[in-house]
């Protein structure tokens, strides 16, 4: 967990504030989830125009392909340096050729119990901790800046956690928007909430419970 928990409070005095926009990749592909749909490109340049991030001056992002694909488009948009970070890529299921198949063989346990350990691959608690210190690292560097993060929906929600506390939950996840845009603001008392993940702005806007195939609603009792 980050060093402390606040909403709505915008801090005292005159300390440095870190503007952090934390960015979904776009839609992917249903057979290949590293690559972004026509749809999910349209939505990152629908984003990055919208306005709803402003001021950016630097781009991180995953290592994995949508994420970097969504980080590119930005990165062109703002006219501003993009880089990749493992330390932001998405949990880790134990299998790199991640699909359908996988996806619903693991995700049942893996958001009934956020301490669950996929054979070679991390708990969602594990993943929440990984982000937390790679966040810690960025911010050192980048005190009274603007940056924004790519990050898979799964990590987008892991970090929203990491702000206003609690574990986090399937139907959290569902309703995570692909290429919604959260905001919050680090000072020396800690973190602030501006902004909770939001795609609403989007004329073709989804959310992963749309995009997931029909295997993985089914054995996620969502169809």
């Amino acid at each position: 967990m980050f060093d402390l928990i606040q909403e709505g409070d915008i801090g005292a005095g005159l300390a440095p504030r870190t503007m952090v926009y934390v960015i979904a990749n776009g839609e992917t592909e249903v057979d290949k989830i590293d690559r972004l749909t026509t749809r999910g490109k349209n939505q990152v340049m629908e984003l990055a125009r919208s306005r709803v991030a402003t001021g950016i001056q630097i781009i991180y992002s995953a290592s994995n392909g949508a994420a970097r694909e969504t980080a590119k488009i930005l990165s062109d948009e703002f006219k501003v340096d993009a880089k990749k970070k493992d330390c932001f890529d998405d949990i880790k299921l134990g299998n790199g050729n991640l699909n359908a198949q996988v996806l619903a063989e693991t995700l049942p346990d893996l958001w009934n119990d956020v301490d669950y350990i996929p054979e070679k691959g991390e708990s969602l608690m594990m993943a929440r901790r990984r982000l937390a210190d790679c966040v810690r690292g960025l911010i050192g560097r980048h005190r009274g800046n603007s940056i924004a993060i790519v990050l898979s929906t799964t990590m987008t929600i892991l970090f929203h956690t990491l702000v206003v506390g609690g574990d986090p939950n399937l139907d959290d996840w569902l309703e995570t928007g692909h290429a919604s845009c959260a905001a919050y603001e680090y000072a020396k008392d800690g973190w602030t909430l501006i902004m909770p993940p939001d795609n609403s702005f989007l004329i073709d806007g989804n959310s992963v419970r749309d995009a997931l195939p029909d295997e993985v609603k089914d054995v996620l009792g969502i169809l």
